[in-house]
Order: C-alpha cells, then sequence, then structure tokens
C-alpha cells in the first residue's frame, strides 16, 4: 500500500525545494520497496483545510482523512472581522491567532486515531482567548506528548523566538491515562522525561480546562501545593478587573501633570518596589484622567487596592509583578487604573490595607511564579489567570500583610521567605523543625549546618546536598573522606544528579548560587574564587570552595573531637570571616567619578573596563556629565542614582538589565548607555531593543556605546553591532566608531533633541 503524502506551502519560492525534497524521498522510499506519491498544493492551509471539511453529499467526494499531520504553523493574530476567523466559527471554535487555526484545521482533517504533530506557541495552555479553542482541542484529540524548553535563547537563540514554544503530539479520539513531558534544556544536556496522568495536564474540575506541565518533580511540588490552599478570591471576598481606561480611547481626558478635576491615573510605569510612585514627572504617559461623566464608570472610588502588571518585560524575574495602590499617595476620592494593569478589589472598592498588603507578597512570591508559569507560556497575566488561581486563607494572607510595610518593602529573598513561614503547608515551623537522625549523610548535613550556626534556609535539604557536594562526600562516604576542591556551579549540579539523584533543573541553578552559596559565604563556610579573588561575581568561571578551616571541622563529624572543636572553630569565625572579606575587599576598584565623587566596584572582568570608561570616555564625549548609574557584579543597585533616573522618567523593576554604564548629558539632555564588552556582547540588534524598551520612557534622548578594551576584541564583533549606535576602543580612547545614520553620537527617533557633535 502506498503511502501518500500532501504538501502545502504558501510560499511559492520554497515550492521548487519542495519538490526536490520530495523526489527524494520517493525515491528514498523506493529502494526500501515502498512507494511514495505525494502531491505540493501551493497555496493557504486554511483555506485548503476548509474546502477539505465540507463533507460532500456524494460519499464518493467525500474528502480524504489523514492519519499523521505535521506543522509548524505561522503566527499571527486574528481580528475578528477577518475571514480566518469567520470560517472557523463555522465549525464552532473562536480562533485568537492563526497557528489556533491551523490546529482546529489540523484536528479535522484527522482519520480516528490518527496523530497530530506541531510546534505551537505555548500561549494556548490558558487565558480567555483561548478558552473556546482550548475546549474544542481538548474535545477533538488526546495530549500524548509534550516537550518544552526551559533555555528558550539558547535553543532558539537564531530566529528570535518570542513565545515560549512547545511541540506536541496528540491523537484524533483518544484521551491517554498517561501523557509524556519531555524537558530539554540546551543542545548538550540530556533530556528530562516523566510521564504523568493525564488529569494532572488538565484538571476535570478546571472549567477553564487550563493546561498545566510539570516538568519535574519540584513542579510536582509547587501543584500539590498550590492545589492544597484553601481559598478563592471569591472565598476571600474580593474580585480581579482590568484596568477600566484605555487611553487611545480617552485622550481627550488625560492629563500629563495632576489638575484640578483629574484624578490619578495608573500605569505600569507607577510601579515602584510594592508600591506606587505617583506622579512620575516627564514620563511619555498621563499622570491623570479629568473626572467627568464619561469617565465616572471607569474609575474606582478612594481605596487601597492591589494592582498587577499585565505585561512583564522579559527582563523581569518572576511573570507577576504586583504593588499595592495606597490611598495616602494623593489626596482623590477617586482613582483611574489604565487598561495595562489588574485591579483586585472588593466588589468594587478598596481592601482592607493589610489584606492588600499580605496578598501582594504571595503574588510576588517565587512559590508563586513557579506555579504559575506551569500554565503559562507567555508574559500576559490575564484577570482570568488571577481569577482561576488559588490563594491562601485570609488569616495566612493578614499574617504577611502584618510583616511588611510598604515603605520598607522586602526583597525576594525575604518575600520567599515569609511565605514559606505564613503560608506554606510543612514549612511554617521549619527554623523549629527537628531533623530525624535516620542514620543518612544527607540528615546528618543538615545537623551539621545547624551545628555551624547556618540559619533554617542553609539547613535544609538543598543546602545539605551542595555541603555534601562541595566535600566531595556521597550517600555511601564518611565524613573523614571530605576534601574541599574547586567547584563551579554546573559541577556541583553534576554531581548532584551523578551520585546524590537529585536532577535539579537549569533555572535551580540561580537558587542554589543566590538560597545557599552566596550565605555560605558570608558564614565564612566557602570562599569564592580562591584561585582569583578578583574575578567579578558574575563570571561564568565562578567557583567556590570549603575553607581549609571548615574542611578540617567536617572530617571531625561523628567523632568525640567534634564538639570541642567546634567551639574554637566558632570562637574563630568572626577573625576568619575578616581575612576572608579584606581580601576581596584589596581587589576592589576605586572609581573618581567625573564629578569628583568616587565609588568602588569589584575588581576584575568587564569592571576593569568600566573603569577605563569613566576615566577616559567621559571626559572626551560626556564633558559635564554626570553619571547615574555604575553597575557593578557584586552589587548591581549599589551605584544607582534612583531618584534622579526618575526624573527623567526612567524607571524600572530590580531584575531589569541594565547598560553598565549610564551617564546624563544635561546640556543636550542626552542619556549615553554604555556596554562594557568582555564576558557579554555589544548593543547587537537584540540588544538595542531591550534597552529602547528598558528607558521607554526616558525624556532624555538615548545614545547607545559598545566598548572595547582593543579594536581586536571590536573586530569579532563587526557583523553584530547595531546601527544607529556607537562603538569605543579603550587602546584608542580619542577615536569613537559610528555606525550608519544621520549624525555622530547623538540620539535617533522621536525622543531626540538637538544635533550630535561633528565627527
Amino acid at each position: 500500500m502506498p503511502i501518500r503524502v500532501t504538501a502545502l506551502e504558501i510560499d511559492p519560492s520554497l515550492n521548487l525545494a519542495l519538490e526536490e525534497t520530495l523526489t527524494e524521498c520517493r525515491a528514498a522510499a523506493a529502494e526500501l520497496g515502498t512507494e511514495l506519491l505525494y502531491e505540493v498544493v501551493a497555496g493557504d492551509f486554511i483555506d485548503w483545510g476548509m474546502s477539505q471539511t465540507q463533507v460532500s453529499l456524494d460519499a464518493a467526494e467525500n474528502p480524504r482523512r489523514y492519519d499523521i499531520v505535521v506543522q509548524n504553523p505561522p503566527y499571527g493574530k486574528v481580528q475578528r472581522t477577518s475571514a480566518v476567523r469567520g470560517s472557523l466559527s463555522m465549525l464552532g471554535v473562536e480562533v485568537p491567532n492563526i497557528y489556533a487555526a491551523f490546529l482546529a484545521i489540523a484536528t479535522r482533517v484527522l482519520a480516528p486515531g490518527g496523530q497530530l504533530v506541531a510546534i505551537t506557541p505555548r500561549s494556548f495552555c490558558n487565558g480567555v482567548y483561548f478558552r473556546s479553542f482550548r475546549a474544542d482541542l481538548l474535545a477533538q484529540v488526546g495530549l500524548d506528548r509534550i516537550s518544552v524548553f526551559h533555555e528558550r535563547d539558547t535553543l532558539f537563540s537564531d530566529s528570535s523566538v518570542l513565545q515560549e514554544t512547545i511541540i506536541f503530539s496528540a491523537t484524533q479520539g483518544i484521551h491517554p491515562d498517561n501523557v509524556m513531558v519531555v524537558t530539554a534544556r540546551g543542545y548538550l544536556d540530556p533530556r528530562l522525561e516523566r510521564l504523568i496522568p493525564y488529569t494532572d495536564l488538565v484538571v476535570p474540575s478546571d472549567p477553564e480546562a487550563f493546561l498545566r506541565i510539570p516538568t519535574d518533580a519540584d513542579d510536582d511540588a509547587v501543584s500539590a501545593t498550590a492545589a492544597a490552599l484553601p481559598a478563592t478570591l471569591a472565598d476571600l471576598g474580593l474580585k480581579v478587573s482590568t484596568g477600566r481606561v484605555v487611553d487611545f480611547r480617552a485622550t481627550g481626558f488625560l492629563r500629563m501633570d495632576p489638575e484640578p478635576g483629574a484624578v490619578p491615573l495608573i500605569y505600569p510605569h507607577h510601579f515602584n518596589r510594592g508600591s506606587i510612585a505617583w506622579p512620575v514627572r516627564h514620563a511619555k504617559k498621563a499622570n491623570a484622567i479629568v473626572r467627568a461623566s464619561e469617565t465616572e464608570k471607569q474609575l474606582f472610588p478612594a481605596g487601597t487596592y492591589v494592582v498587577v502588571k499585565r505585561l512583564s518585560s522579559k527582563e523581569e524575574k518572576r511573570r507577576i509583578v504586583s504593588v499595592v495602590y495606597d490611598p495616602d499617595v494623593v489626596e482623590s476620592d477617586a482613582i483611574g487604573f489604565e487598561n495595562h494593569v489588574n485591579v483586585i478589589h472588593a466588589d468594587g472598592i478598596g481592601l482592607d490595607p493589610v489584606l492588600a498588603r499580605g496578598m501582594s507578597v504571595w503574588l510576588n512570591s517565587n512559590q508563586l511564579d513557579s506555579h504559575f508559569r506551569q500554565f503559562s507560556g507567555h508574559t500576559q497575566v490575564n484577570a482570568t489567570d488571577l481569577r482561576n488561581m488559588r490563594y491562601p486563607d485570609r488569616p495566612s494572607l493578614t499574617a504577611l500583610g502584618e510583616a511588611v510595610t510598604l515603605s520598607a518593602w522586602p526583597e525576594q529573598g525575604e518575600i520567599d521567605a515569609l511565605v514559606r513561614h505564613h503560608v506554606l503547608v510543612g514549612e511554617r515551623d521549619e527554623e523549629n523543625q527537628v531533623i530525624e537522625d535516620d542514620g543518612t549523610i544527607l540528615n546528618q548535613a543538615r545537623r551539621l549546618l545547624l551545628d555551624m550556626k547556618l540559619d533554617a534556609e542553609r539547613s535544609n535539604e538543598r543546602s545539605a546536598l551542595v555541603l555534601l557536594t562541595l566535600a566531595r562526600l556521597g550517600p555511601d562516604d564518611d565524613w573523614s573522606q571530605a576534601t574541599n576542591p574547586m567547584l563551579r556551579t554546573v559541577q556541583i549540579m553534576d554531581y548532584l544528579r551523578q551520585h546524590h539523584g537529585r536532577d535539579y533543573k537549569p533555572n535551580t541553578r540561580e537558587t542554589i548560587r543566590r538560597q545557599t552559596l552566596h550565605q555560605f559565604i558570608d558564614a565564612g563556610l566557602v570562599v569564592l574564587n580562591p584561585d582569583d579573588p578578583g574575578r567579578p561575581v558574575n563570571s561564568p568561571h565562578n567557583c567556590y570552595q570549603l575553607t581549609d578551616r571548615a574542611t578540617e571541622l567536617i572530617r571531625l563529624y561523628g567523632t568525640t573531637d567534634f564538639e570541642p572543636s567546634l567551639k574554637v572553630y566558632l570562637a574563630d569565625l568572626p577573625g576568619l570571616k575578616e581575612v576572608y572579606f579584606a581580601e576581596r575587599k584589596m581587589h576592589r576598584i576605586k572609581l573618581t567619578l567625573p564629578d569628583g565623587g568616587e565609588v568602588d566596584i569589584s575588581g576584575g572582568g568587564q569592571n576593569e573596563l568600566i573603569e577605563k570608561m569613566v576615566e577616559e570616555f567621559c571626559p572626551r564625549y560626556t564633558p559635564g556629565g554626570v553619571v547615574l548609574y555604575v553597575g557593578d557584579a557584586d552589587d548591581k543597585w549599589k551605584h544607582s542614582q534612583n531618584e534622579a533616573l526618575a526624573a527623567l522618567g526612567v524607571t524600572f523593576d530590580s531584575h531589569g538589565k541594565m547598560p553598565d554604564l549610564v551617564v546624563h548629558l544635561k546640556e543636550k539632555n542626552w542619556l549615553v548607555l554604555m556596554e562594557a564588552v568582555t564576558s557579554h556582547g555589544p548593543v547587537d540588534a537584540k540588544r538595542h531593543k531591550e534597552l529602547k524598551t528598558l528607558f521607554a520612557d526616558s525624556t532624555a534622548g538615548l545614545v547607545f556605546v559598545s566598548c572595547f578594551e582593543t579594536r581586536a576584541d571590536m573586530r569579532q564583533y563587526l557583523k553584530d553591532i547595531a546601527w544607529e549606535t556607537e562603538v569605543w576602543c579603550a587602546d584608542s580612547p580619542t577615536h569613537m566608531v559610528h555606525f550608519n545614520g544621520s549624525r555622530f553620537l547623538g540620539p535617533y527617533g522621536p525622543e531626540a533633541e538637538g544635533e550630535g557633535v561633528d565627527a
């Protein structure tokens, strides 16, 4: 029986190559004794597919059904008035995106038991826009296998993929008991395959039919915790709405500055570390909206509200970013929220302030973020998503709210610790937890860390495993065998996988660094980069090593010599920590800024180039300029003039990927954004777009400069550097290279003011 192939391609320039490929396939099939028949359809798959779904009254003319459909559909929004949407609605399904139209048609041209394989965005897994399509897809087919990608930027770096992507296979008319989830990381990393119950992927009781894709045991634990949460928003007496003010429909009522008769209008750029900064002067967006009969229904009465960004930037670590609107920010009896935010309210009025603070802490936690990412594959957070989630009960949220203030909003680590203490089942009494003496080296390691005066977070299972790895000890080893090699984070994770059976996912690497290794260093247990203390903390070559004194103590654990040695170690520890700190301090670089001020940054890596940028570039090309930001790998925001940046309309989340040096040239009202090209690349097209987005609300013109140590370094990046940017090399400090454009060293676009200096 021959194999019959129908290949569809709308781009005529590809049809010749497609014919050649299919001819080769036919020849290969013939060598195997199989006949392959094919046809190439030059046209739109949607038009062709709709014609195939129209069953003729004459059974002989019924359209063919396929055993396999393989798709890589295009992505693009489908307007409500489009012919595509109209055609698909005849099949009883709404499709907000072209790729959804392709999938809907594919399920209808499949034979019973036929299989669909497709690579698509993950956005259909949740959200109100895909509700109808999701219901239709799950009614037509059962999902058999889903591949997800942790490191999208690595795997799809050549394709400018903006959304998270999945590959899935599904079978017509058959719903399996289990589904295989495959997690791909980098090109060279092994894949992780897990078989999960179908009811874990699509929870039967979920009216929205969200697809939750847990990728490992950590995600399973997150799912179990989220499912155990006791409340919905309705249980808490709360509702969530998208901001009612659509600014382009209310332009006549918008005001850049507050004025009599106008009330505050809140946009995402007003978000500022847990609360609202209002007004933001010199911003491109309005700060107020006139209160009138036409706008009255778009406003909320004065009160305390929880506000959530609908669209988070790709630089932000968390998908859900929340703040509290405090009515004390401004005297007003009403408030407007713009359409790019979601608002949690109590049936149209404000919340109890303590409850609001607690809710915002929960929404900003990494614990919730991990759960949210299981069903959301894009940066949009819809009101439906927030409405569909479960929440801690009111007493737990109140306890969170009582533990924080808006004026001193906690850092991320503190937020996560508060959630563990007040919300998560089984972790509230972690600090008082008795670690079972079961004879395993893992629990012994936890007890050892407590003996060495580490806190609860640094004596949990993860930290104990890291300690064992740093000491090169496996499950069956003896403490006397402890050594202290220098290990990079990736080597620590490899050892955990090979010797302790813990296959941590790649994004856990940052947790190990920030929540265990950094605190081990602060405690004097571990030294960073003993081979090169001047190496910057963000270097890919960073390594960690147990101190010699700590290693000597660890070898004695379980012997009669341990207790007296521990007392001596703890008594000496303050002095030891001073020695370690002094050694790192010796390698810091002192910078003299153009205004005469001084700052110090960590030594090594790109910071040595930053020193030359401050002392060589700035006097020549930004004379009189004010340094508003200096990047330091040890402390990203240590040298940031936030008030001065805010005055220029520049506010951003603490996770924004900042340039290495920002200088304000007041005379021309330029912001010069400079990248030190050592461990990272120059201002290429991608980085150029990122920086323009990050500084989108700047009232100063933007100038982009890639800085290199030498011209030889520059040459290897020439093909990548973005047009309308500048290049400076420290070995030729009096010269600069301009990449195209109408001016040399100056901003471009609508924000540009004045002319640049002559070359």
